[in-house]
């Protein structure tokens, strides 16, 4: 199921994303809660704001966020906030 890239890039930055543009994408950095910037990021292309994004990029952008696919749809969705995520990420010994 395709998703709307304007909702994600708006849900990434609610999520502690931080836009870094540059190139043909626009770069979403994770920075924890206490503020430290990590290497956890994703990437989006530039172009029509509604664009939708496939299954396949949704796919490939829930690995770069270190995540399963059904977690980053929640994510999208705002059923889960940055606390949870960064919960996910530390529990994953991830951060």
């Amino acid at each position: 199921m395709t998703l709307k890239r304007g909702k994600v890039e708006s849900s990434l930055q609610r999520k502690g994303f931080r836009k870094d543009q540059g190139g043909n994408h626009k770069r979403f950095v994770y920075v924890r809660l206490c503020g430290e910037k990590t290497n956890i990021f994703t990437v989006t292309s530039h172009g029509a704001a509604g664009k939708d994004i496939s299954s396949y990029l949704v796919t490939r952008m829930a690995k770069q966020c270190r995540v399963r696919e059904d977690t980053f749809r929640e994510i999208v969705k705002c059923d889960i906030g940055q606390e949870e995520y960064e919960e996910i990420l530390v529990n994953s010994e991830i951060l």
